[in-house]
């Protein structure tokens, strides 16, 4: 079953995301903090009352995500030099077990549907982390209908050295992960 996230699932949500994201790479206001804003969302997916994934986005200004990239480049730049309104599906996470069935697809589905009633939005940006040749969420972004613009190679390096989180690939810091963006538009 979906549902927002409650404040009481937060240390749940955590744990999720420590073993799958990285250590540290969220935190427990980071994640409060989406519970008081009406335009940040986290879905997650409960079964027999545990949580086996969860999603976060929110709507956003274009030239807010520009400033709150960790670095661009020029397809990037381009792609957000417009003002306006537009989603950002930040962040999913499946406990291990469960990926591969429809969880992750429904999450993003939901997450999608929801940042369109907040406001009627046509673009919505996604990123992914990408470790060698392997990108996780690949396969469902694209699924999705999302289209791939652009990579930036080594993008959490000096984040993680700064914030010391720990990638669950490259472990302790620096993380060596390329970051990919991509767009859904779903007037096209």
């Amino acid at each position: 079953m979906i549902e927002n996230l409650k404040e009481e699932d937060i240390e749940q949500v955590l744990i999720i995301s420590d073993k799958f994201i990285g250590e540290k790479f969220q935190t427990y206001d980071s994640l409060k903090n989406y519970l008081q804003d009406s335009h940040k969302i986290i879905k997650v997916f409960r079964e027999n009352d545990e949580i086996i994934g969860f999603i976060k986005g929110e709507i956003i200004e274009k030239s807010e995500l520009r400033k709150s990239l960790l670095k661009s480049n020029p397809c990037i730049d381009d792609e957000l030099s417009e003002e306006g309104h537009m989603g950002y599906a930040e962040t999913i996470c499946i406990k291990e077990e469960f990926r591969g069935t429809s969880v992750a697809q429904k999450l993003t589905d939901e997450l999608i549907s929801s940042l369109i009633k907040i406001e009627n939005i046509d673009i919505i940006y996604t990123t992914l982390w990408k470790m060698g040749e392997r990108a996780n969420a690949k396969k469902l972004v694209e699924r999705t209908g999302f289209k791939y613009i652009t990579e930036i190679p080594e993008y959490w390096y000096s984040d993680s050295l700064e914030k010391n989180y720990f990638c669950p690939n490259c472990g302790k810091p620096p993380c060596k992960c390329s970051m990919m963006f991509y767009k859904l538009a779903r007037n096209n």
